[in-house]
């Protein structure tokens, strides 16, 4: 994981890979997302996410995305 974090959530996606959302860093102004691939052992970022999402519930949708 590029950035540590606490207090986010993490699920499975339907691929096989890992999101991880969320918590609180280090850095307050910056809330990456980032996904985890077992195939390549890497983690990657994702977009910006919503600051101040500690505490909430992902749910992987049918469709594949992700509703936090």
């Amino acid at each position: 994981m590029a950035q540590a974090r606490y207090l986010g959530q993490v699920v499975s996606l339907h691929d096989g890979r890992v999101l991880a959302v969320g918590g609180a860093y280090d850095d307050p102004f910056s809330n990456p997302g980032e996904i985890y691939s077992s195939a390549t052992g890497t983690w990657t970022p994702t977009a910006n996410g919503i600051p101040g999402i500690d505490y909430m519930p992902a749910t992987v949708l049918a469709d594949g995305r992700v509703l936090i």
